[in-house]
């Protein structure tokens, strides 16, 4: 058997060793089996041959730029059907691992049975019948959450089902930042050409440190948006503040344009800030005649009934990174 090696110490950086001819083939063989450059390592060593990555590398690129078809030259070599890689055993351990609740992924199932990750993807789609798809998200809940969500989860259903869904009023507030806008794409495309690869990339401008920023409330409902309604800066966020500020515009202005006549059967909902959930902030709604959840109500880190957190702030503050702050 033929072996290859990389010596690193005492050649140059541009000497290889060469490899034989029937090394040779076998590479080019395995290539044209659509095997990745790992799967051909693994097959060269169970056959004891032992060749380094840049060997073969090296091999494909030459008979690539030397105009050869490799699939042809493997094929010339030894005959053998692409079908013949899918196996009854390699078919057998991916059965296995894609019914795992936690599967691996195609690449490294490739690499544990020496095949491409191809050859995976056709096995799990034609052989299994199986296609992959994305598994749903839930936030970490801790012991006391989980025991919290058992007690108020369905007195919380009762209280938005039946219609009432379509009168909440959920509000948040959040910082957006004022002088880093114009948002750029950490990405660019170049040619494949040497002169057009090694040219000074283009620079994306990150994030300053301590940028400027300035907290805005805003909320939405079932029939519309509300306005922006920006706190003065370097003010305290206390009760008195968040009802100046938000809640009586929001309430009087907001709720009146968006519901007309059934403006009373809107139910405002807020997180549990403590400007949100103090007994002053509590007393107004109440002496104004608003109705609202309350904080024993709420069922916390609950994204489905969060839309605020986990989309609404996000998405304004995609929006307006890619323009300039007027003012």
């Amino acid at each position: 058997m033929v072996f290859g090696f990389a010596v690193r110490s005492g050649l140059r950086q541009n000497m290889v060793p060469p490899i034989g001819l029937e090394v040779r083939s076998r590479i080019l063989q395995l290539d044209a089996l659509k095997h990745n450059i790992f799967s051909i390592l693994y097959h060269l060593s169970l056959e004891n041959v032992i060749v380094c990555e840049r060997t073969v590398r090296r091999v494909l690129k030459t008979a690539r730029e030397a105009g050869t078809k490799p699939q042809q030259n493997a094929r010339a070599a030894k005959k053998r059907k692409a079908s013949s890689v899918r196996s009854p055993e390699v078919i057998k351990k991916i059965k296995r691992w894609t019914a795992q609740e936690d599967p691996p992924k195609q690449r490294y199932m490739a690499r544990l049975t020496g095949v491409s990750q191809p050859t995976v993807s056709r096995i799990v789609n034609e052989d299994l019948d199986r296609v992959c798809l994305k598994k749903p998200t839930a936030p970490k809940l801790t012991d006391a959450q989980v025991a919290q969500r058992k007690v108020r989860a369905k007195p919380f259903s009762l209280l938005v089902s039946g219609g009432r869904e379509q009168y909440i009023l959920t509000l948040d507030e959040a910082w957006i930042s004022l002088d880093f806008t114009s948002g750029q794409c950490p990405i660019y495309y170049a040619e494949k050409t040497k002169s057009e690869r090694t040219r000074a990339p283009p620079v994306a401008t990150s994030a300053p440190r301590f940028c400027q920023k300035t907290l805005y409330a805003a909320g939405f409902t079932w029939r519309g948006q509300t306005g922006l309604y920006f706190i003065p800066p370097n003010t305290t966020i206390s009760s008195e503040v968040f009802i100046k500020y938000v809640l009586e515009p929001m309430l009087t202005k907001d709720v009146p344009r968006l519901y007309g006549k059934e403006a009373s059967k809107v139910i405002l909902h807020m997180d549990s800030a403590s400007s949100h959930v103090c007994p002053a902030t509590y007393a107004w709604l109440d002496s104004h005649g608003f109705k609202y959840i309350t904080k024993l109500q709420w069922l916390i880190n609950s994204p489905g009934v969060s839309p605020m957190d986990f989309f609404g702030n996000g998405r304004l503050k995609i929006a307006t990174k890619k323009g300039s702050a007027a003012s």
